[in-house]
């Protein structure tokens, strides 16, 4: 590995507004997954679908699945 690139310190800040953005519209819409939240967040925010996926991904947030109606199987 180049020394380069040992020694890089990124320019963009990790926890940024699109990142909290990001981050309060996946804890008030839990049923939905990255390409949703990326298609709420296009209209104002300027982020790729990739990044939305890999910060829930780093965030260890899934999709919530929806459970039914189970008292009809009993």
């Amino acid at each position: 590995m180049n020394r380069s690139s040992y020694r890089y310190v990124g320019q963009q800040e990790l926890m940024d507004a699109a990142y909290r953005e990001m981050l309060r519209l996946s804890t008030r819409y839990p049923y939905f997954g990255y390409r949703k939240i990326y298609d709420l967040m296009r209209g104002t925010w300027s982020i790729s679908r990739e990044r939305v996926r890999l910060i829930r991904r780093r965030e260890g947030l899934q999709v919530v699945k929806n459970a039914g109606n189970a008292s009809c199987w009993a």
